[in-house]
């Protein structure tokens, strides 16, 4: 799984052929959000698995070492989301959710944009 994910990158190495996170219709429910913000989570751990390996530690130049770190900001923000929509005593309004979900999209678009780093 992890070798067909890492195939499928290097054809993204060129600009004109970007990497794009697998796109998904998300209706504006807390269910729905739980959904979309898990499978990113599960897609941004991939992409790192893919990338380190079984090693620990890779030499990686200073530009894709800063894209590494936001990574891992925006990996832990889809993880609170998904942890915080999937509990049904925090309070959320359909306007709260359609500025997360638009959130998300937004981050989606960021996380795309630092995979090229890579």
């Amino acid at each position: 799984m992890i070798a067909g994910l890492w195939n499928r990158l290097t054809l993204h190495q060129d600009r004109s052929a970007p990497f794009r996170l697998t796109r998904t219709e998300v209706s504006v429910t807390r269910e729905g959000l739980a959904a979309i913000a898990l499978i990113r989570r599960q897609k941004l751990d991939g992409f790192i698995e893919g990338l380190f390996g079984k090693d620990e530690i890779v030499d990686l130049p200073e530009r894709a070492h800063s894209g590494l770190e936001r990574l891992a900001q925006m990996r832990a923000l889809f993880a609170a989301v998904a942890e915080f929509t999937a509990d049904e005593s925090k309070p959320g309004s359909i306007k709260d959710m359609e500025i997360t979900l638009r959130h998300m999209r937004e981050m989606t678009k960021n996380a795309e944009h630092e995979m090229q780093s890579f």
